[in-house]
């Protein structure tokens, strides 16, 4: 399953699609640390930090700010997680 960022857009409550589990529960534990993206229990914020957010594949892609501001490249594979059945 793939969720774009455009589908977010357009889509506010794509996150809350059943069918769409692994987004779901990625929105409240991943975290954006320095432009790296991070599983972290609670106090998530890389959608707020974060812009073109895509999930394909049990990968989650953004491109996320650092320190600086500046936007970094960043992935997220959920294989081995609390997530990999879910994707």
């Amino acid at each position: 399953a793939v969720i774009s960022a455009a589908h977010l857009a357009t889509d506010p409550n794509a996150w809350n699609d059943p069918s769409k589990p692994c987004a779901d529960l990625l929105k409240s534990k991943v975290d954006n640390e320095d432009g790296k993206l991070v599983l972290k229990a609670g106090g998530a914020n890389y959608d707020q930090s974060c812009d073109d957010i895509l999930i394909n594949r049990c990968t989650l892609y953004a491109s996320c700010k650092d320190r600086t501001q500046k936007y970094k490249m960043a992935t997220l594979k959920l294989t081995g997680t609390e997530f990999e059945n879910t994707c």
